[in-house]
């Protein structure tokens, strides 16, 4: 079987997959959430706004590299949210 990365990335440009439709989900207070995939917050779902044009998070995390500091998320292709980095405090 492909890795979780493989089939979060099988989808041409431009087109949504069933696995990215899949993954954005309605928490009771009407919030967007998605899971996020990889990186110290591997598992967890956290709100976001579909509609952002910069659809990056930076989740306050005290599990990364740099506690007190931010672990950053952002969506691939396919609507899947792949850790990028964490940061230090000071870069916030």
């Amino acid at each position: 079987m492909p890795s979780r990365d493989r089939l979060a990335r099988t989808t041409p440009p431009g087109e949504v997959s069933r696995r990215s439709v899949r993954l954005m989900t309605t928490n009771p207070q009407g919030e967007v959430e998605v899971e996020l995939h990889g990186g110290p917050l591997d598992g967890w779902r956290v709100p976001v706004d579909p509609g952002d044009p910069d659809p990056w998070t930076a989740v306050i995390s005290d599990h990364g590299q740099y506690p007190g500091g931010r672990s950053l998320y952002a969506p691939d292709t396919a609507g899947a949210w792949w850790w990028v980095r964490d940061l230090r405090p000071e870069e916030l």
